[in-house]
């Protein structure tokens, strides 16, 4: 087989598995198992989606009961202003029931989504709009339960090192913080 068509079949099969795995999160015609929830695990430095991303997480939430569970950097993230733009999204997901976890020992670099304890995504690209339309990234989307389970239980160790972060703590945290999120909602307005 020449490279170029290994190329091209490698990307229809990215695109296809990419395709399942959002039709499995969000698509409400799906059938699950009656044993579990639906669940999605996203660990992501930069956590910044945009509305309609955040919109659909909600849905995903309130009207089939996926459990989603985030994994964010804490105090350690090697970028300051969006850690903190990454917080002021918060509330919406707090509010509907998503879990939201900070790690605490030191920055957190890991990049993957698991699905239904089946669908993985692992690679380079972080869950904010600068990865998805300016970046050049890498990833690997698979429907393996192996590759599921070992993602999940690297997931597991780190949420063993994280701290949940409540709807009422968002709620509470300071003026300081929320003028901070301020300045990283109008840088974020200019990319």
């Amino acid at each position: 087989m020449d490279s170029t068509l290994f190329v091209v079949l490698s990307l229809a099969a990215i695109l296809l598995l990419s395709l399942m795995l959002f039709l499995a999160l969000f698509e409400p015609g799906l059938k699950y198992s009656i044993a579990r929830l639906p669940e999605a695990s996203l660990g992501t430095p930069y956590f910044v989606p945009d509305r309609s991303a955040r919109e659909e997480l909600v849905r995903a939430i309130r009207d089939r009961g996926v459990a989603v569970r985030i994994l964010t950097p804490g105090r350690h993230s090697d970028q300051f202003l969006t850690r903190r733009s990454s917080r002021r999204l918060y509330g919406d997901l707090l509010e509907a029931g998503a879990e939201i976890r900070e790690y605490r020992p030191a920055m957190i670099h890991v990049k993957s989504l698991v699905v239904d304890e089946l669908w993985s995504v692992v690679g380079s690209t972080n869950f904010d709009n600068r990865s998805f339309g300016l970046n050049d990234e890498v990833n690997l989307a698979a429907c393996d339960a192996t590759l599921a389970r070992r993602l999940l239980e690297d997931f597991a160790r780190d949420l063993a090192h994280s701290r949940a972060v409540s709807y009422q703590d968002w709620r509470r945290r300071p003026l300081t913080e929320r003028s901070q999120e301020l300045v990283g909602w109008l840088l974020e307005r200019q990319q």
